[in-house]
């Protein structure tokens, strides 16, 4: 490295006395760095000539960031290395997008779980008021731990498109570390890491699950692939929200587009509502998910929806029920009369009859277990002690029974013409 770059002004060399290994070295250049940010890149990379500039514009004022390019792989330059890392609840991180082929389905700069270490840049000051890598890591883990504790004082993580770097695949590293004292950090640093960060990830987890924006956006997805088995299919996501489900969708390649009337910033979804769409394309998939009871023609919508349909297209339809035995229990209290916008309130056999009417087939009915309505216990905590223990000792009968099927709160079907 001296040989090759000592000479250049612009660029200094630290040498270090010791074994620093990756997290210790990147500290060591971060103290006798002297900008304001800070680049961390792995020496196996080739990088695009604008990637740092695209990086400081997508900062832009910002300073409690980290942002990561767009890596693919040096030797297949079409396939995706990551485009950020995703952390499960079980304490795994991967990279996202990781062996696919680049067909821009990633082509939107958006938040992750955490950067990639091979390359990224954060603020140096807020680098340091992270304390830097924990170099108890040496290697593995040590990017998913900063990017967590920087989430824990509102820091977050961005993957930006638009920078690019060609990553060869840690071939010194192969070469030099054998593949127990691989697998040991791997397993070690993973335990460490959900660890230290365990009450940030449950709390984070809890919201999303109880948002229907983590585990229920999955369960809805995978479903729907193994039903249609196809790996590719167009889909449009109507009512979409704020396309949790849509980019969830686009991120595992499918090409999806959605529809809301008022939706955030999104280069996909279309401003409308579902009267007044217009579309010169039909798909092979339209999901509604919570959209129906919000509908003044339901009946008009689902024939329209028709018209959007492929000929061997399926309709993904999910709405709570009425008529179950929780709503009779809780009565007024019954989570689906919370919400005011609603317009339907529909029995399981008032759906099927108006799916019946409007040329749709249903085919089969989807698994809705993870998406409990918890009005069984909130309503009691608002009435009284006695309302209180009603409600904890029916909570779970009534669950039990809606997970067997004989107590429908909320319904996914799947529908062909």
């Amino acid at each position: 490295m001296k040989k090759n770059y000592g000479k250049k002004k612009k660029i200094k060399i630290i040498r270090s006395n010791k074994q620093l290994y990756f997290t210790g070295g990147s500290n060591l250049g971060a103290k006798n760095a002297r900008g304001e940010k800070l680049i961390f890149l792995n020496s196996d990379t080739v990088v695009d000539k604008n990637w740092i500039k695209e990086l400081v514009k997508f900062a832009n004022g910002h300073n409690q960031y980290l942002i990561q390019p767009k890596i693919l792989f040096y030797n297949q330059k079409d396939i995706i290395d990551n485009v950020g890392g995703k952390y499960t609840f079980f304490g795994f991180g991967y990279g996202i997008g990781r062996g696919e082929t680049d067909c821009e389905q990633y082509d939107e700069n958006r938040q992750v779980d955490y950067v990639n270490a091979t390359a990224f840049m954060i603020d140096k000051d807020f680098f340091w008021k992270l304390g830097g890598f924990d170099e108890c890591f040496r290697y593995f883990y040590e990017d998913v731990d900063l990017s967590l504790r920087a989430k824990k004082v509102d820091g977050k993580s961005w993957y930006c498109y638009q920078s690019v770097v060609y990553h060869k695949g840690s071939l010194s590293f192969k070469k030099n570390v054998s593949k127990k004292v691989i697998f040991y950090y791997l397993q070690r640093n993973r335990l460490i890491t959900f660890l230290k960060n365990k009450i940030l990830l449950h709390l984070k987890h809890f919201s999303q699950m109880s948002k229907h924006k983590f585990l229920i956006n999955w369960l809805r997805f995978w479903e729907l692939k193994f039903f249609i088995k196809r790996r590719k299919f167009s889909l449009l996501d109507l009512g979409c929200g704020d396309g949790s489900f849509l980019h969830l969708a686009r991120q595992h390649g499918i090409n999806a587009l959605g529809v809301e009337k008022t939706p955030l910033p999104h280069p996909h979804i279309i401003v409308s509502s579902i009267k007044d769409l217009k579309l010169d394309k039909k798909f092979d998939v339209v999901v509604m998910f919570h959209v129906l009871e919000h509908l003044k023609n339901p009946e008009a919508s689902l024939k329209q929806i028709m018209t959007l349909l492929k000929k061997d297209g399926i309709l993904v339809i999910e709405v709570p029920l009425i008529g179950n035995f929780t709503e009779k229990f809780l009565q007024k209290d019954y989570f689906a009369y919370h919400d005011k916008s609603h317009v339907n309130f529909f029995t399981k056999n008032k759906l099927l009859s108006l799916l019946n009417k409007t040329g749709f087939v249903v085919k089969r009915k989807g698994c809705t277990l993870l998406e409990f309505p918890f009005t069984v216990l909130t309503s009691g905590f608002k009435k009284g002690i006695i309302k209180e223990l009603t409600g904890l000792i029916f909570f779970l009968p009534l669950k039990l029974l809606s997970i067997f099927g004989f107590n429908d709160e909320i319904i996914r079907l799947y529908c062909v013409v």
